[in-house]
Order: C-alpha cells, then structure tokens, then sequence
C-alpha cells in the first residue's frame, strides 16, 4: 500500500509541497534572525580568514618555486636533488619574498623618518610664528599660561567627548587585542601556505577526487575548465604587474636622478612596490614620495607630482598595454571599472583581485563564443552538403546530370590503377588504335 502511493503522482504532489513549505520555513527563519545569520557568518569568515590568505600567499610563493624548480638542476636524476628540489626551491621562493619586503619596509621606514624630521624642524618656524601671534593677544596667552584649572577643565571635556576613560580604554584593550589576533592569523596563514606547497601534488589530487565524487562529469568538468582559466589569467597578471613594477620603478628613479630631486632611489623603489595595485598603488607611492620631498622644498614636491603625472601617462599608454593589457587581455576601461568598483566593495582585495577576475569572466565568455560559432559553422556545413545532396538527387531524378558529376566521399575510385590495369592489358600497336577492353 505504502509503496504504490510513493509510486503515484499524489506523492510527487506532496513531496512537493513539502519542500517548498520547508523552503519557506527556512526562509522564514533567516529573515527574523537577519542580524544573528550575519554574526554567524562573520565568525565563520574570521575562522577562515587565515586559512584564505594562506591560500592566497601559496599561490604567489607557488609562482616562484615553479621557476626556482626549473633551475634547480631540472635534468638531474639523483635522488638527493629530487628530495631537495622542493624544500630548497620553497625557502628560496621565501627568502625573496621577504627580502623584497624588508628592503621597500627598510627605505620607506628610514626615510621617512628622516623627511620627518626634516619637516619638524620646518615647523620650528611656524611654532614660533605662533608663540608670537599668542604673546600678542592676552585670551590666548591667559588660556595658554593660565592656572591648572582651565587645563584640567579643557582636559575633562576631551575625555568625555571620547566617551570617557571606561571607552578609552576599551578602545585601547581593543586594538591591542587586534594586533595580537592579525600576529596570529599571519603566522598560521604562514604556516598553512608551507604545509601546502611542500606537497601541493597530494593536496591537488585530493581536491580532484572530492570534485569528481560529489559532482557530475560535467558540471566537474565545467568547474575544472573554469579553474584553469581562472589560474592562467592570474599567473599572467601577477606576472604582468611584477614586470610593469620594476619598469615603473627603474623609470621613476632614472628621472629623478636626471632632474636632480632629493631621494630618488628610495621614492622610485617604493613607487614600484606600490605599483603592484593597479591605476592607485602608483599614485599612494608619489604621495609619499612627494612628502618625503616636501621636506626638502615644497616647490620640488610640486614638481615631483608633475613628473609623475607625465611617467604615469607614458607607462599607460606605452608599457602598460604592451606588459599587462596583452596578457590578462582586459581594455583599459575594464580596468579602471573594475579597480574601482572592487575596492569599493571589497576594499584592497577587491582592488587586486578585480582585473585578473574580469580577465577570467572575458576569457570563458570568448571561449564560450568560440565554441557555439564553431557549432554554426558545423551547422551550415552539414546544411550545404545536405542541400547538395538533394540537388543531385533531384537531377538525377530528372536526368540532368551525369553519373561522372555525381561523385560522393565514400564513392571514391582510384582511377589510376584502373588506367594502369587498362593499359597493362591491352596491346598497343604503333599501328592499331587503343582498343579498350
């Protein structure tokens, strides 16, 4: 009885219904406790977090450990070099990394200190400007050099404008709190990207199987062809900007040598290692530049920005489609939009994953007209050789047309052997015509 009504069509009726009521009851449920399925969320992310810049540092480490394991005696068949062919090429890939860091935190940190306290020392004058102008004017000076009450007075109404001292330090145990969670975060995202690289092959082969196990071959494969577009197109971009940095760079500390501008081998490394976000990492590394220079001579700040504005356009237009533009393929409109819009819905992330995501959206869309223009093609094809088909039928039905011209593929004849075979058996007289058998 039970299995004849799960066989009927009331049970598919019912089944239904009872899931769309579920659906709606879960529904239900997310809308009423909106704000309690968003803190669930965020401390799922937050416990992902680390593990997700994990993956993203594995990727960039895993660009550079490709190319050290092609140097690394790549045609060597000793076991002592297959064995530490990976640890050796992963620390290398890391001790790049961080030298890199090190050397643009090394010059950014030291001159700026330097430039501020050159501008420090600027504002002496100033400082003493105003100690004149307060000498001049009795409220002031009263209020400056007056009795510890108006001090204390003045005091007690910023406190409590910063929510008073419980908030301050609230306030204060808050970010300390949160740079010993981002300490320990980076470490374990550190970690996990080693534990990763160092047997990338294993860990590739289990996310293989667990695809092909819960999906559908094509749905597997869809998801594999997406995947590996998506891989190309970031490795070119990472690539491309890296190049495009370096160019950016070398160009920006050669004309500032040229023009004479004070720090220009600390400004031009630190605009190249800021150039690695595109259209504003240039741009954050010039206004830095520029206060360094300020410290110096305003006028030659002005005039650094101008510089830089005139470097910029040329990189845009000269180097930047030819190093970036040809391998991620993206118009420079695209790039644009797409830095902005992702920075301002994602912040930094959004503003480095932007262009390489808008290269993989381009590139399964050209793929996808590729394929459906090579079916229509496929199709007229078929269409032409069928509408042929017809014709000749049609003209041998009314016999207008000789058996000679109708000649389909699998009707071939090599006609040369039978030429050949003609002639081997007939005798031919220089005197009798050709006779054929």
């Amino acid at each position: 009885m039970i299995q004849d009504f799960l066989k009927s069509p009331k049970w598919e009726t019912t089944r239904m219904t009872l899931m769309l009521l579920l659906v709606l009851t879960f529904a239900f449920m997310i809308a009423t406790n909106l704000s309690k399925v968003f803190v669930f969320f965020g401390n799922v992310w937050d416990a992902c977090l680390p593990f997700i810049v994990g993956l993203a540092v594995a990727y960039v480490l895993n660009l550079l450990m490709v190319k050290w394991e092609k140097i690394y005696f790549p045609n060597s068949s000793s076991k002592v070099v297959e064995r530490t062919r990976r640890p050796v090429c992963l620390l290398l890939s890391v001790a790049v990394v961080i030298s890199i860091i090190s050397i643009v935190s090394y010059f950014a940190a030291s001159e700026l200190t330097t430039a501020i306290l050159a501008i420090g020392e600027g504002l002496t004058a100033v400082v003493d400007i105003i100690e004149k102008y307060v000498g001049e004017n009795s409220h002031l000076y009263a209020l400056i050099s007056g009795e510890p009450d108006v001090w204390s007075e003045y005091l007690r109404k910023i406190v409590d404008g910063l929510g008073g001292a419980d908030n301050i330090t609230s306030s204060i145990t808050k970010v300390g709190s949160g740079l010993l969670s981002v300490t320990v975060n980076t470490i374990v995202a550190f970690v996990f990207s080693l534990y990763i690289l160092i047997d990338k092959e294993r860990a590739l082969d289990a996310i293989r199987s667990f695809g092909k196990t819960i999906l559908p071959n094509k749905t597997y494969a869809s998801v594999s062809h997406t995947l590996s577009v998506a891989n190309g197109c970031f490795g070119r971009f990472v690539y491309g900007q890296c190049i495009e940095a370096c160019i950016l760079g070398t160009l920006c500390a050669i004309g500032l040598t040229i023009f004479d501008f004070p720090f220009a081998a600390p400004i031009g490394l630190i605009v190249g290692a800021t150039s690695i976000i595109p259209i504003v990492g240039a741009w954050v590394g010039g206004a830095v530049g520029a206060f360094m220079i300020l410290s110096v001579s305003p006028q030659q700040a002005i005039m650094f920005l101008v510089f830089l504005v005139v470097l910029q356009q040329l990189e845009s237009n000269l180097i930047y489609p030819k190093v970036v533009g040809t391998s991620v393929g993206v118009p420079g409109i695209l790039v644009l939009m797409s830095v902005f819009i992702g920075g301002g819905l994602f912040g930094v992330a959004g503003i480095l994953l932007a262009v390489p995501m808008v290269s993989t959206v381009l590139t399964l869309l050209a793929d996808k007209r590729s394929s459906k223009d090579q079916a229509h093609r496929d199709i007229d094809e078929s269409m032409y050789v069928i509408d042929m088909r017809s014709a000749v039928e049609a003209d041998k039905t009314t016999g207008n047309v000789s058996t000679r011209d109708v000649i389909q593929p699998t009707d071939h004849v090599d006609h040369t052997k039978e030429n050949n075979a003609g002639e081997s058996s007939v005798d031919h007289s220089p005197n009798e015509p050709t006779k054929r058998l």
